[in-house]
């Protein structure tokens, strides 16, 4: 496949089923809409599995240049007023990208047609010995279900809870016909093996 089929794989409708078959990494510290490439990875393969990176750096070789708004990370000691989400456009751009999650959680609307995300990383703050952060994180943010500061509609959640393991999770979002819909795949660390691929919504 070349990257421009991959990006259209993506963009669907299959998107669910084609995230079974085919590793996507992320790497974005972009803040908002930018520009990205996709390329095959230069692992090429990872246990019979194509792998393709996403990446808002310098121009990868052999790569499709494309538009997208990133969800950048932020750490949760600078949100204890609260968490703001990143509105989803709702024409242009029709691909939503984030960094990797290895111990972080997402949060997003419920609402399709007016999407806030937001990419939170643990505190960095000193916990008692033996606390697993990104599960710490989870627990606090579900348990309180607050919504965003800028959006007062309801929310979802998607942490190290969800994706207990030796799992590696990308998120990636598609704007459709209906609004957004937001896609999980779970990968082991270092092998890249794809073990599951979900919608959130």
């Amino acid at each position: 496949m070349s990257p421009s089929e991959v990006l259209g794989f993506i963009r669907g409708p299959t998107t669910q089923r084609f995230l079974w078959t085919t590793v996507i990494t992320i790497g974005s510290k972009t803040n908002g809409v930018g520009n990205f490439t996709i390329a095959q990875d230069a692992r090429a393969q990872a246990d019979q599995h194509d792998i393709f990176r996403i990446s808002d750096g310098l121009p990868q070789a052999n790569s499709h240049a494309f538009r997208a708004v990133s969800v950048p990370m932020r750490n949760r000691d600078t949100l204890a007023a609260g968490i703001d989400g990143l509105q989803l456009p709702n024409v242009g751009e029709d691909i939503m990208v984030t960094g990797m999650l290895t111990s972080c959680a997402f949060m997003y609307s419920t609402d399709k047609r007016n999407m806030h995300c937001a990419h939170i990383e643990p505190t960095r703050a000193v916990l008692p010995a033996g606390t697993n952060r990104g599960l710490d994180l989870g627990v606090t943010l579900t348990t309180a279900n607050a919504p965003f500061t800028n959006d007062a509609g309801a929310v979802r959640y998607y942490t190290r809870v969800d994706y207990e393991g030796l799992h590696h999770v990308n998120i990636l979002g598609v704007r459709r016909g209906d609004g957004w819909s937001l896609y999980v795949q779970g990968i082991t660390p270092g092998t890249s093996t794809i073990v599951f691929a979900k919608q959130l919504i």
